[in-house]
């Protein structure tokens, strides 16, 4: 498994952004949570497959400061 440490910048609170993020995916169906995967795929570079399982909450994290810290 590999640690991942998704930090925030002043611009973008990024334990905020996963919250958001995670409420859209859930509540989209198909092509609605592609602008939610995008954001974590494109904007902070992680694999698809990846995003899918941390929107999801398959994949648990914790809030550390203002950093979102998963392993998968």
């Amino acid at each position: 498994m590999k640690s991942y440490e998704l930090g925030s910048h002043p611009m973008v609170f990024t334990p905020g952004m996963l919250n958001y993020c995670m409420t859209g995916y859930r509540t989209s169906k198909g092509r609605g949570r592609s602008p939610f995967i995008k954001i974590f795929h494109e904007g902070y570079g992680l694999d698809r497959k990846l995003v899918v399982g941390l929107l999801s909450g398959k994949i648990p994290y914790k809030v550390v400061g203002e950093s979102v810290v998963f392993e998968a």
